[in-house]
Order: C-alpha cells, then structure tokens, then sequence
C-alpha cells in the first residue's frame, strides 16, 4: 500500500513522504496551535539507544561547563549564567502562560 500510495503521488507531481512526514501532518492538521514540544509528546518515543545519546550528551555537556569552570572558576560561571538569566527573564519573560527554561541546545 505504501509503494501504490507513493506511486499515486509521482503521479500528481508530489514527492514522496516518509510515513513519519505523514503522521506529523495529520496530527498539525487536526491540531493547529500544537506547538514542537505538544508534537514531539504525541509522536516520539526514545529508543535505548535514544536515551544513551542523550546521558552521553548530558555528560559531554557537563564536562564542557566543567572545562569553562576551570577557566573561569565556578564563581564567575555562576555569575554568568545568573546574568543570561536575568537578560533572558527581561527579553522573553514567559512563552504564553509558561516561563521560559534553559535547555541544552544539542
């Protein structure tokens, strides 16, 4: 079925999609606010290896700040991060009724 559906759409002049394309769709579709995070909550489950890249990339992310500390010294990171903090609460303040938190960017 999916070979003849992706046929049908060479056949209008459509790309194929991967059926993951296709589940994200139907569900923007019927759900029009739905934001990244409310997608990724209905169509994403982490594989083992999943949850392993991201206790690796937590580590990695650790031992970063770790490197920057000993550059810095904990004191002046602290203050740092206290201040981007603060420039962030003043500039985005909170996504509709929910404030904004940091979060690893990987």
């Amino acid at each position: 079925m999916t070979d003849r559906f992706h046929a049908r759409l060479a056949e209008l002049d459509r790309e194929p999609l991967r059926p993951a394309h296709g589940y994200t769709f139907r569900y923007l579709a019927t759900h029009p606010g739905a934001t990244t995070v409310d997608l990724a909550a209905h169509l994403l489950t982490l594989t083992e290896r999943g949850h392993d890249y991201v206790r690796l990339a937590d580590r990695l992310r650790t031992e970063v700040e770790q490197e920057l500390a000993d550059v810095t010294g904990p004191d002046r990171l602290a203050a740092v991060d206290q201040d981007l903090r603060a420039y962030i609460d003043l500039v985005y303040g909170v996504y509709g009724d929910r404030p904004i938190h940091f979060r690893p960017v990987w």
